[in-house]
């Protein structure tokens, strides 16, 4: 799509990719990092509006990896388009269980209930142009929580808790991708590591 001087106009064809089909879900883990940690996302001058080859953080920060297992990790996490008086945003939601409890557990959640935040979900869909496996979200505007839920006696969660984070962005879609698939897993999994001094 051509967006220029704020005029949206569409220029290509809104149709299935028979080639590459649509595969709904998201991968068993996703990353979580301090929107505060975060000094810049990156990217060339001739990638398209979305792509960015690099998060930058500041030294000594990491993000934390969210673990899911299941027939479908991260049910709940959703976007939806939001209408405005002075242009239309979307609002993201990424929703997940935490399957702890016991004061460890409580003192993480007491974070997440007070933080800001940036996660990386990977998408089980690579796009049509095979760079969408690594979705940014949070990075225009921060995720925070909205909802947080423990029932002991719940067999969904086994007694851990349900997160839920929320944000409203400008843009549909953010997406990390370096190269090809292989490099951006590469930077994906070097942002569990403790980041150092360039």
């Amino acid at each position: 799509m051509a967006i220029t001087n704020c005029d949206y106009l569409m220029d290509s064809s809104l149709v299935p990719d028979c080639v590459n089909p649509l595969v709904a879900g998201y991968e068993e883990e996703a990353l979580l990092l301090n929107f505060d940690d975060i000094v810049s996302f990156e990217c060339l001058t001739d990638k398209p509006r979305g792509e960015w080859n690099a998060v930058v953080r500041k030294v000594g920060t990491m993000g934390y990896p969210i673990k899911m297992i299941g027939a479908t990790p991260f049910s709940g996490t959703v976007k939806a388009g939001v209408v405005g008086a002075s242009g239309n945003r979307t609002q993201k939601t990424v929703q997940f269980t935490f399957a702890d409890a016991g004061l460890s557990a409580d003192n993480k959640v007491d974070i997440l209930h007070n933080g800001k935040f940036v996660v990386i979900m990977r998408p089980l869909h690579a796009g049509s142009d095979a760079k969408s496996k690594f979705e940014i979200i949070g990075k225009e505007s921060p995720l925070r929580l909205t909802a947080s839920a423990q029932d002991r006696n719940s067999a969904d969660t086994n007694g851990g808790y349900t997160i839920t984070l929320q944000t409203t962005e400008p843009h549909a879609g953010n997406y990390l991708w370096d190269t090809d698939y292989a490099t951006t897993l590469a930077d994906y999994e070097a942002l569990k590591v403790a980041a150092v001094a360039p």
